[in-house]
């Protein structure tokens, strides 16, 4: 309620769906944020965190030092500058979205259904364990066009920290610095002389971890340089060509609270208008709380219990 954050009503819906249990937290109304969390999601803050934001986030992502904590967040072209949030994420993460806007000269990368008034850029996944059998089957996954931007990672391992993409534009793609979306302009973005060339990473991630004995603990972080994978649009596949986005969403998000090694759940239905959406796992699911920081940092949390 303080900083803008935009709501995720779809995203929620769909982790209720599926098991988890969803609460809004605004930052500025406590002193720390409850152990019982198991991860925060943040989308496109329009107004800034301040550096009392940041360390209560540090602290939740840090456990006690115990680790086991986890963060999401969403930007895109629409995403004012947040220096304390982007510092915090680049110093302490190595991840940071980057200012420039990601297209793509292949035609087989994008998508512009006349029906809709907006247009897709196909993404490919560059992580097996979070897109499961989505990258086996070719499903394609696509993200707005003219909206979503790159993520730079610092760098690959340092001390106790490793980073890698989730999701990346084609060999074919380019980017361009832009400040205003107009959907007409869009369609018609050609690339030009200076235009920096891909791949770039859309989505990545950054683990620290620490090792009692054999077992490993980690807390991630994820950056998504858009906010299509959590919007209605493409959560609903209102335009019935955004059919994987619940299915890889869900698939994060169980990668991160239940810590599974890999992804054993399969979605039973991705059309949120009809039958809710389900794990069909043939394993107990773990009872989480997500937090969604939407608004004065409403956090959309996960709890594991």
């Amino acid at each position: 309620t303080g900083h803008g954050e935009n709501t995720v009503p779809y995203y929620e819906l769909l982790l209720e769906d599926n098991g988890y249990i969803v609460e809004y937290l605004d930052l500025s109304t406590v002193d720390e944020i409850p152990s019982a969390y198991s991860m925060l999601v943040i989308v496109n803050p329009t107004r800034s965190y301040d550096t009392a934001d940041i360390e209560k986030i540090d602290a939740f992502l840090s456990n006690g030092e115990q680790l086991g904590k986890h963060l999401m967040v969403f930007g895109d072209l629409d995403m004012n500058e947040n220096s304390y949030l982007e510092k915090y994420l680049k110093d302490e993460w190595g991840l940071s979205i980057g200012s420039e806007t990601v297209f793509d000269s292949s035609k087989d990368y994008v998508y512009a259904p006349q029906n809709a008034n907006i247009s897709f850029l196909t993404v490919n996944y560059a992580e097996s364990t979070v897109s499961g059998s989505l990258a086996s089957s070719n499903a394609p996954l696509r993200v707005q066009l003219g909206k979503t931007k790159t993520v730079t990672r610092e760098f690959d391992e340092l001390d106790n920290i490793a980073t890698f993409p989730l999701l990346q534009s084609s060999a074919t793609s380019f980017s361009k610095n832009i400040t205003l979306y107009q959907e007409n302009n869009i369609r018609n973005t050609v690339k030009e002389t200076g235009d920096k060339e891909g791949p770039f990473d859309i989505a990545a991630v950054s683990e620290k971890y620490r090792y009692n004995g054999t077992l490993k603990t980690a807390s991630d972080v994820v950056v998504c340089a858009s906010t299509s994978l959590v919007d209605e649009i493409f959560l609903s596949n209102y335009y019935g060509s955004t059919q994987t986005s619940a299915e890889y969403m869900i698939n994060l998000t169980k990668y991160l609270v239940a810590s599974t090694e890999e992804i054993d759940a399969d979605i039973t239905s991705v059309d949120l208008s009809g039958n809710s959406l389900a794990f069909a796992s043939g394993t107990d699911f773990i009872l989480s709380f997500v937090s969604i920081v939407v608004i004065l940092p409403v956090i959309f949390i996960a709890i594991g219990v």
